[in-house]
């Protein structure tokens, strides 16, 4: 039978335990459900709207839902789950050995976070991100619990599970979270299975608390602890919350109903929304009951003593017959229309619900053309609705990570195999051990995080940045830099050998020919392959019956010649220079034929210059 909670290491030293009082700790729980009653109201509330559940309407009149909560909900959704998740520490000045160290760190910190995503498929839930992103739009308040566990055999064993903050109670410290605890229902099956607890079976489950404080974790129901409680030497509560960052609890003095300072602490995605979504849901219902009497239009039957009533059925109904006296007269009542005013008033209601949620052009709903500049700034209107959400789920993840990685410095767990795609979509599957853990012990992990909604135009736009810094005589940026600050790329280091492997292969024309022969063999093109071996052994040959370059003495030296022979007496082209560039013909006046050379001496002239006169 399984009787332990969630444990990973041995007692910390120094550390006295008190005795956990269950009763008191459920006291703790309702204690706080009664003072945060109008925070999780509001929470119910919002999930309804979501849920498009339909609005009270005044009896008789047709009732109207519109689905904009939910739309506008997934959308968001939608932007978190598919946003880039970018885990990265900067390069800074750090020599390559501390670089590639911090490139393993985020690869264990991708490999812990796809371990996650892998447990919570195995248990049918939704991945880690779609969970929190979930809770953080709708609820406005993100929580759970993350844990390095020591199985019975030694292995490690990772569990990382949000909460429902609708369920989750807490109390905070000067130093952070005392306690923490999450309301849950759990079938005798689950039970039996997880803690190894019978308590039978039942139609609605049991309700448990998961309780949390700095050292220890208790499992209670009904004012006692199912399972001895153990300690999970996490060093702090293992738990992880944070809120929709929009405002701090604000206690107001004039309120009327007097809410605590929770009840807009966290607000879900519908803040601006709630009175807008009801005030249109209730003149659309107005709009779809005149659509109903339109078709069920009103009659006026008319009889001399006024109470004569129709039979044989609803005369605007097909293969009716009636049967009226020549005194009786049946007439339909004149058409009801809505107020002139109505139209407009529903056209300012529908533009205070997209400035509230998004612009109807991130729908593709564009009813008439306008500019790339216009489109740009309607996009970014957008931006109030997403910045919010997207900061929190920065929040959840940093603070995710930083407690795993603190639990795993200690050294206390056994190596664990983590495999997972870097944020370039590399695939990697490696092990990691205690000197990892040392290291990171020694050198803590402060990765930076962050969620980047990518739209198609945002990439094109970091490409170019990057090619106006690179490019010129003179960069601004270097290649890593532009690589780490504007990419944000992942192993800046690898990315950079990738380069330089491709620059080897084309600067060499023997390498070029050399990579070029091992293709076409993988493509088992054997007759080009053999024609251009035959030019690889011509060019190799070439070069290997070529005389050496002649040495010369070092940057800033005299050539060496042969010996004993000054290099001042040594012809140009033993020293390596350039044989004189012939003047071209065209760049001389030209001579008719027969006349004599330019600047030449006549036979006189010459035969005086060597002492010889004529005719003596």
């Amino acid at each position: 039978m399984v009787t332990k909670l969630r444990s990973n290491g041995s007692r910390p030293a120094g550390v006295e335990l008190s005795p956990l009082d269950p009763a008191a700790i459920s006291q703790m729980v309702e204690t706080q459900d009664a003072q945060t009653a109008d925070l999780r109201l509001r929470m119910e509330s919002d999930y309804g709207l979501y849920l498009l559940e339909a609005p009270p309407q005044e009896e008789g009149y047709t009732k109207f839902t519109s689905n904009e909560p939910q739309v506008f909900a997934d959308k968001i959704l939608s932007w978190l789950a598919n946003a880039n998740l970018v885990i990265r520490f900067p390069l800074g000045q750090k020599p390559r050995e501390h670089r590639e160290r911090d490139d393993r760190k985020e690869q264990f910190i991708q490999g812990l976070l796809k371990w996650v995503d892998e447990n919570l498929a195995d248990l049918a839930l939704p991945g880690l991100r779609e969970q929190l992103s979930f809770f953080i739009v709708l609820r406005g308040l993100f929580a759970g619990r993350a844990l390095f566990i020591k199985t019975g055999d030694g292995t490690t064993k990772l569990e990382v599970m949000p909460w429902d903050p609708l369920y989750t109670y807490w109390g905070m410290g000067k130093d952070g979270l005392v306690w923490a605890c999450y309301k849950m229902r759990r079938t005798g099956l689950e039970l039996r299975d997880e803690y190894g607890v019978d308590l039978g079976d039942n139609d609605e489950g049991y309700e448990v608390l998961d309780y949390y404080n700095r050292y220890q974790n208790a499992l209670i129901h009904e004012g006692r602890c199912l399972v001895a409680p153990q300690m999970h030497y996490a060093g702090r509560v293992p738990v992880f919350l944070g809120a929709v960052a929009s405002a701090p609890p604000i206690m107001r003095r004039d309120s009327v109903d007097r809410a605590g300072p929770t009840k807009h602490y966290g607000e879900s995605i519908y803040k601006p929304l709630r009175n807008t979504y009801r005030t249109f849901n209730e003149t659309m219902g107005y709009y779809a009951t005149l659509v109903r009497l339109s078709v069920e239009q009103g009659l006026i039957l008319y009889s001399p003593t006024g109470a004569k009533k129709l039979k044989g059925g609803d005369p605007r109904r097909a293969h009716t017959v009636l049967s009226l006296a020549t005194t009786d007269k049946l007439v339909e009542m004149p058409m009801m229309e809505m107020s002139r005013e109505a139209g407009a008033f529903v056209g300012q209601v529908s533009g205070e619900m997209q400035r509230g949620s998004l612009s109807h052009t991130s729908y593709g709903d564009l009813q008439f053309a306008i500019s790339g500049i216009a489109l740009s700034l309607l996009r970014q209107g957008n931006d109030a609705a997403i910045q919010p959400r997207v900061k929190a789920l920065e929040n959840a993840y940093s603070q995710i990570i930083r407690m795993l990685c603190q639990q795993y410095a200690t050294g206390g767990f056994a190596p664990v195999d983590l495999r997972g795609s870097t944020q370039r979509k590399g695939w990697f599957a490696d092990s990691y051990s205690e000197v990892d853990a040392q290291d990171s012990q020694r050198r803590p992990l402060a990765p930076v995080i962050k969620i980047v909604p990518v739209l198609p135009q945002d990439d094109a736009a970091k490409f170019a940045m990057a090619q106006m810094a690179r490019g010129g005589k003179t960069p601004l940026l270097p290649h890593r830099e532009i690589l780490d600050k504007v990419l944000e790329y992942q192993n800046v280091d690898a990315v950079l050998d990738m380069i330089k492997e491709e620059q080897g292969e084309q600067l060499s024309p023997l390498a070029a020919l050399a990579t070029l022969i091992e293709a076409l063999k993988k493509q088992e093109r054997w007759d080009l392959a053999g024609y251009y071996e035959r030019d690889l052994e011509r060019m190799m040959q070439e070069q290997q019956a070529a005389p050496p370059a002649p040495p010369t003495g070092g940057l800033g030296k005299a050539p060496v010649g042969p010996p004993g022979l000054a290099p001042s007496v040594l012809p140009g082209a033993m020293m390596g220079m350039p044989p004189p560039v012939p003047v071209p013909q065209g760049e001389l006046p030209l001579r008719p034929p027969g006349a004599p050379r330019p600047g030449a001496l006549s036979e006189q002239g010459r035969l005086a210059r060597m002492g010889m006169v004529p005719g003596r």
